[in-house]
């Protein structure tokens, strides 16, 4: 089946995505060790990605909108696959985290686009099959990730895990040329682009992620510190005033009014930042602290993602039946009490009491995910519920990137204080754990105003993302 074929290269291209993230976690270890850097640097691997990841993903959604949603997914992947081919015979730490750059930027053209262009492969009625699809294949790549990782790092070497992706790429590009056709828009649409919210955006988060990296080794007051603060808190105030005037915002700031949307941004923001401060520490702390080889590592972390599978829909399910409060809620707890308990983390932990842990986060993360989305796609007009899909999008992955480089800041300045051979709590993953609590602890009374609100299909969400008369089919159909 020729439909079928299609819809599953766009899902194979964005579980790629996914997939070499995941992979790239278990890597961490041997990258730091190769290199030689920090491990407050070492989030620059993570953050080189999810910064331009997260401000391009609304611009070339908005692209594809105005012009070729196929040529921008063909585009992203022979930008994605070219990152990953450099990145695999990287000859430096820095090169390294450019390529990681040039990845993002392949990704966020492939990622938005190949949401609308499924949903589009398909009638109305049957969308929200394949969107159920999207979030099972990101899933996927959340269980594949680390355990296919660590056979690889541990097998052949850790830049092993980027040459996947290019024969990957190599395939989809072509299966793309002769499954997917377009079909011109009747009618172009007119509307200007934000260049300069999206400058002054990346400049600003630019300016705030290297405070946070290099603070503790500049000092917080030092004179190069509070430079970086004050430009990027001044390009920040002007990226709010383009905001205001633009005929075209990047972030519509008319939406962020909504006392119940706010509620699920800032929701939505806090389970991306625990979960992506987590996602660092764990590998770090199975490779440096428990010294276990990557294969170990990779299979310590399966049953955590395989539960992810089951509890992503499951919750949805909960959603509808209880409302948004309800699971987001009960989800906060159990991340409260599970990171409280990964607070004790020490040398003589046992694997099974760390993968517990990591099963019990996983409940957690995965009965916040989906009924907050839904909560804010419920709060928002139906009209425009694909901008307040960007905007959460783009929130959520600013916050994953905060809490990957707080994370780093902190065990970078705490870990040489471990005490070997010693129940006594990981100095710096104690720290960070407990601020994850803390977090969490915050976000409950928010997460409070999350209540039963009337449903809003997300596949008309999408759908409302792309209001050009533009449309994928099948060729051959």
């Amino acid at each position: 089946n020729r439909l079928a074929l299609a819809t599953a290269c766009i899902l194979m291209a964005s579980f790629m995505t996914v997939l070499n993230t995941n992979m790239l976690r278990i890597a961490s270890p041997h990258i730091m060790a190769q290199f030689g850097v920090s491990v407050a640097q070492l989030t620059w691997i993570f953050n080189g990605y999810m910064l331009p990841y997260s401000v391009l993903m609304p611009i070339c959604g908005r692209l594809g909108d105005t012009t070729s949603r196929k040529f921008l997914f063909q585009l992203g992947l022979v930008i994605f696959a070219g990152g990953s081919l450099l990145a695999s015979f990287t000859w430096s730490y820095w090169a390294l985290v450019s390529f990681r750059v040039v990845q993002a930027i392949g990704a966020a053209c492939v990622f938005p686009n190949a949401l609308v262009m499924a949903t589009n492969l398909h009638p109305p009625e049957r969308r929200g099959t394949v969107l159920g699809l999207l979030g099972a294949t990101a899933s996927l790549g959340a269980v594949i990730g680390p355990t296919v990782g660590g056979f690889l790092i541990e097998y052949l070497h850790w830049n092993a895990i980027f040459y996947v992706n290019i024969p990957v790429a190599v395939i989809l590009l072509v299966t793309s040329m002769h499954l997917l056709k377009e079909i011109k828009q009747e009618e172009q649409r007119k509307e200007t682009f934000d260049y300069a919210g999206s400058v002054t955006l990346s400049v600003a988060l630019l300016g705030l992620v290297v405070v946070l990296v290099n603070g503790t080794e500049w000092g917080w007051l030092s004179w190069r510190s509070l430079i970086f603060i004050a430009a990027s808190s001044s390009v920040a105030a002007l990226f709010f005033r383009v905001e205001v005037n633009s005929a075209s915002p990047l972030v519509d700031l008319d939406l962020l009014r909504n006392r119940l949307l706010q509620a699920g941004i800032i929701t939505g923001l806090s389970q991306m930042l625990c979960m992506q401060a987590s996602n660092f520490l764990i590998p770090l702390f199975l490779a440096e602290v428990k010294m276990y080889p990557p294969a170990t590592i990779g299979m310590l972390m399966l049953p955590a993602a395989l539960v992810r599978l089951v509890a992503s829909p499951a919750s949805g399910v909960m959603a509808d039946r209880y409302g948004s409060q309800f699971p987001v809620v009960l989800g906060l707890v159990i991340k409260v009490v599970t990171f409280f308990m990964l607070s004790r983390l020490n040398p003589l932990v046992t694997a099974v009491y760390v993968a517990a842990m990591l099963v019990a986060n996983a409940i957690g993360s995965s009965l916040m995910w989906s009924p907050t989305l839904s909560a804010v796609l419920s709060s928002s007009p139906q009209d425009r519920a694909g901008s307040v899909t960007g905007i959460f999008n783009m929130v959520r992955f600013l916050g994953g990137m905060v809490g990957t480089t707080i994370a780093g800041v902190i065990l970078n300045a705490r870990y040489h204080l471990i005490e070997p051979g010693r129940a006594v709590p990981a100095a710096g993953y104690h720290e960070s754990y407990l601020l994850l609590v803390a977090v969490s602890l915050a976000t409950l009374p928010i997460a409070m105003r999350l209540g039963r609100t009337p449903k809003v299909s997300t596949a008309a969400a999408i759908t409302s993302s792309s209001r050009g008369k533009w449309e994928p089919t099948v060729r051959g159909r």
